[in-house]
């Protein structure tokens, strides 16, 4: 499954550039910066009194770099960039541990959170509808640089029909942690994704301003350790000017 998206990836990134050069017009350069939102796109969620539900702790991070873009027609826009980019998503879940204090049961929760570090290449075909719209779609591949996670434990209630570990005590009420651990050896290094968004653009001072908004998710399972269940998925706002 990996090899195949990466193989996707790397043949759509290939006939997007193609076409890009092969465009009737001249490219136009510029810059672009965005702030994405991130969750994990699946996973196993517990889901049972013996396991609580686990929830999404979604988390922003930025990229930035330079694109190109080829007109091809009055409709039809080719487009690549290359940029810096950050990824993170973070999971609220629990560790089987309880016990209870005389009136509930209180378990440890643990917070683990991933954030990816990386150059992402992201060719795009686009179609103009009426004044200044836009729909684009694409894929990307994401050359990983840096992995780190975070964890940090806190207790909680739980519903839990099963016996508690300890029958008495406050063993977790102040347990924490919350250090960076580079975890980059347990990740893919290429990993692949594809794009969908939605654009709005209008010229300022002889240049091109654009604002995007895009959803994007990752191809498969990029952690080879299984320590975090599905890939990423976020939500990015950019903006982009074009010389």
């Amino acid at each position: 499954m990996k090899r195949a998206g990466l193989g996707w990836s790397c043949l759509w990134a290939c006939c997007g550039l193609f076409a890009a050069m092969h465009a009737h017009a001249s490219p136009h350069w510029g810059l672009e910066v965005g702030s994405r939102l991130g969750s994990f796109g699946w996973g196993e969620f517990g889901d049972s009194p013996q396991a609580p539900p686990d929830e999404d702790r979604r988390r922003v991070s930025g990229d930035g770099g330079v694109v190109a873009e080829w007109t091809a027609g009055k409709r039809c826009v080719a487009g690549a960039g290359l940029a810096y980019e950050e990824l993170g998503a973070g999971r609220h879940q629990y560790t089987g541990f309880s016990f209870n204090d005389g009136t509930r049961d209180i378990g440890l929760w643990e917070d683990r959170f991933i954030r990816l570090k990386g150059i992402g290449l992201d060719p795009s075909i686009g179609v103009r509808f009426g004044p200044g719209l836009r729909l684009s779609f694409g894929p990307e591949l994401l050359f990983l640089l840096e992995a780190e996670e975070m964890t940090s434990l806190s207790s909680g209630p739980v519903q839990s029909q099963a016996p508690p570990l300890r029958a008495q005590g406050q063993i977790f009420e102040q347990v924490r942690g919350g250090q960076a651990t580079d975890v980059t050896g347990r990740f893919e290094r290429w990993i692949p994704g594809w794009t969908l968004g939605a654009g709005w653009e209008r010229g300022f001072a002889g240049h091109l301003v654009r604002l995007d908004a895009r959803y994007h998710s990752m191809l498969g399972e990029p952690d080879r350790g299984r320590a975090t269940t599905g890939s990423i998925r976020t939500l990015r706002l950019a903006l982009a000017l074009l010389l």
